[in-house]
């Protein structure tokens, strides 16, 4: 059977929000041009902002996305300090723009990012696995006029197996399916052939390389042709 999604109800929880609420580095950057539901966009935005002490929280449908053994969540200040020293360490930090400041100054930066995400302009996404323990990062920025912006993706030596996958199939899906969106360009630096090789698997079609980096595009109707087979092989291992 299914689901208002087109999934397998089966399949479904892996684009499931509750309610209320690669090792190495890519320097990617999507851009998606706006192609879902007429109004969607604007829908979702009358739906999931509230009020608390003063400011406004984004809720469900994007507050937290959850698959098989991860979990992405909205960033909260208090997660500065493993931002800052994920983005400082040489090990994942090679393909990512350079990092000043101290942990403190990143801080304030996501206090500042908070207003974004209210806006819902920006959705910065801790990456979990099911016991808690944080193993990455991804965002999504520039939302606006139908487009958003793919970056900062980071996982971390406490990734589980698929990681890569699962957190490209959700963070894709936040914005091909709850932000409705049809498109996504995507720049990798030339050099980081891990994340290089990994949108090539994922079909992406190349459209061109500087000096610097390789552009692609990936349509929503790849994504959607074969995510039956990528929730497959996530299925598979899950616990």
């Amino acid at each position: 059977m299914l689901n208002g999604m087109g999934l397998p109800e089966a399949m479904a929880w892996l684009f499931a929000a509750l309610p209320g609420t690669m090792s190495g580095a890519s320097t990617s950057r999507i851009r998606a041009q706006s192609g879902g539901p007429s109004g969607l966009g604007r829908a979702n935005r009358r739906s999931i902002r509230r009020k608390h002490d003063g400011a406004a929280l984004v809720t469900s449908p994007f507050a937290r996305v959850e698959g098989p053994k991860l979990t992405l969540r909205l960033i909260d200040p208090d997660d500065a300090d493993y931002v800052h020293a994920l983005r400082t360490d040489p090990a994942y930090n090679r393909h990512l723009s350079e990092v000043r400041g101290t942990a403190q100054d990143q801080r304030r930066w996501i206090e500042d990012y908070k207003a974004r995400e209210a806006a819902l302009r920006e959705l910065y996404y801790v990456i979990e696995r099911k016991d808690g323990v944080r193993c990455g990062l991804v965002r999504l920025y520039d939302i606006e006029g139908g487009s958003f912006t793919w970056g900062s993706w980071i996982l971390d030596r406490n990734k589980p197996p698929k990681a890569a996958l699962e957190s490209a199939v959700l963070s894709f899906g936040v914005g091909f399916d709850r932000l409705g969106c049809c498109a996504a360009h995507v720049d990798v630096r030339i050099g980081n052939d891990k994340a290089l090789a990994f949108y090539q698997r994922l079909k992406m079609t190349e459209l061109r390389r500087d000096g610097h980096d390789v552009y692609f595009l990936y349509p929503r109707s790849q994504f959607e042709a074969d995510r039956a087979g990528y929730l497959a092989i996530l299925q598979k291992g899950r616990a």
